[in-house]
């Protein structure tokens, strides 16, 4: 294998790799093992036909197809490793030459880790305050866990502030129906938020049965900019109206959630929100923490790719959002008046911290020497493995050389996260 490489503007090199037709045999006749395993080819048994046999069978040029990605991969490793290059990122591979009984030519694209010079850790400090749980905070997540538990009862009385109404609604604006704006069996809990104000007032004192016309003003800041602030026309129908009862916090009730008294109810509730309180000032923590390390360190030039790469998975983080809230890409697009290219642009910034955090993270592992042993690699996967023994789709990208990378860097990274807080991190007395 030969391999030329040629230095480019931002951290990036181009690597020109040649691999010989005999360093490529094994691998052509892997492919022809597995393309005879998915196809039939009279008297031979799958996977057992010898490779002339499935060359004369499928071709040259679909066995080299087959093989291409793992000759790829693999020489593409090999080059790196043999140059101890620190490379950063997936590398733009672009085929160049491949023909059946010919040396293979290809181009890598590959970003390699700019220099960074991490700061003097003793002189940073990031301080975590210590958390406490109010009594109030207690108490609203038990009248949640009273709601959780509440009973509702139909009722022929009028519609009451506190109340459970089931309705049938449509809304239109003028004479036209709103795109998804007709309910059925819809049920609007009174003593809650509505998303539209108003709305819950207008049902109260009526009754099962009856049907109610009124106008209300979407709010002004609704997703749909096309209906925001506008004045709508709501057709409900009153199907069922239902008194809630709440159960009183007693021992019995504490003993239906599982614990033997109110006073032991409270303090698993409030160890908890404590639990949660600390989670998230740790988090800030790290976060300040990585920020000023960025803040304090210096940089190469930073490759273009990392940088594309980390606005992409924002771009996918802000759609994924989207998806959840029942919000479609298009709406969003159309309300933000921006294209997705401009909008992805708009996270260049939080994309180049990113970026730098990445460096750091990888910089000190490798200052540091914080590396995953076999051991601890098994072990994780193992884990892993058991929490998807019921996933076979799972389990099979768990195999993957690729998988089980991104979950020894995700180990590796929080070795170095561990290595900075006992370096920075400073919790403050109560």
């Amino acid at each position: 294998m030969n391999v030329n490489i040629k230095n480019l503007p931002k951290s990036q090199m181009e690597l020109t790799i040649t691999v010989a037709p005999e360093q490529m045999q094994p691998y052509l006749v892997a492919a022809a093992k597995k393309i005879s395993t998915d196809i039939k080819i009279a008297g031979f048994r799958p996977g057992l036909a010898p490779y002339d046999i499935v060359v004369a069978n499928v071709g040259e040029m679909k066995i080299l197809d087959a093989a291409l990605e793992n000759v790829v991969r693999d020489t593409f490793v090999e080059a790196v490793r043999g140059h101890e290059l620190k490379t950063i990122g997936t590398p733009e591979i672009s085929i160049e030459k491949a023909a059946p009984k010919n040396e293979l030519v290809y181009r890598a694209v590959v970003s390699v880790v700019p220099a960074v010079k991490l700061p003097d850790f003793s002189k940073i400090s990031v301080s975590v305050k210590p958390t406490e749980v109010a009594d109030s905070e207690v108490d609203a997540v038990l009248a949640d866990l009273q709601k959780m538990h509440a009973e509702f009862l139909d009722s022929t009385d009028a519609v009451g502030p506190t109340d459970q109404v089931t309705v049938d609604m449509d809304l239109l604006d003028g004479a036209v129906p709103l795109e998804g704006g007709t309910a059925r069996n819809h049920i609007v809990p009174l003593d809650e938020p509505y998303y539209i104000p108003g709305f819950a007032e207008k049902l109260i004192g009526s009754h099962a049965g009856e049907e109610l016309n009124f106008d209300l003003p979407f709010p002004a800041d609704h997703y749909q900019k096309l209906y925001a602030g506008k004045n709508i026309t709501f057709k409900v129908k009153v199907t069922k109206v239902q008194k809630k009862t709440l159960p009183e916090i007693t021992e019995d009730f504490a003993k239906k959630l599982g614990v033997s008294s109110i006073e032991e109810l409270r303090s698993n509730i409030k160890e908890n929100i404590l639990i949660d309180h600390t989670r998230k000032s740790e988090e800030s923590a790290d976060v300040e923490m990585l920020r000023s390390v960025v803040s304090a360190s210096e940089f190469g030039e930073l490759p273009e790719n990392l940088v594309t790469a980390e606005r992409t998975k924002l771009m996918q983080d802000l759609m994924h959002s989207l998806q959840q809230h029942g919000i479609t890409t298009e709406q969003y697009f159309a309300d933000m008046k921006k294209s997705p290219e401009e909008l992805e642009a708009g996270f260049t910034d939080q994309a180049v911290e990113r970026a730098k955090m990445g460096l750091i993270t990888h910089t000190v592992a490798t200052e540091q020497k914080l590396e995953v042993t076999k051991e601890e690699l098994q072990e994780e996967l193992d884990a892993i493995h058991a929490a998807y023994k019921n996933n076979a789709d799972a389990l099979k990208r768990l195999n993957s050389p690729e998988v089980q990378d991104s979950v020894l860097n995700s180990m590796r990274n929080r070795k170095v996260m561990d290595w900075m807080r006992e370096k920075m991190v400073k919790k403050v007395a109560a």
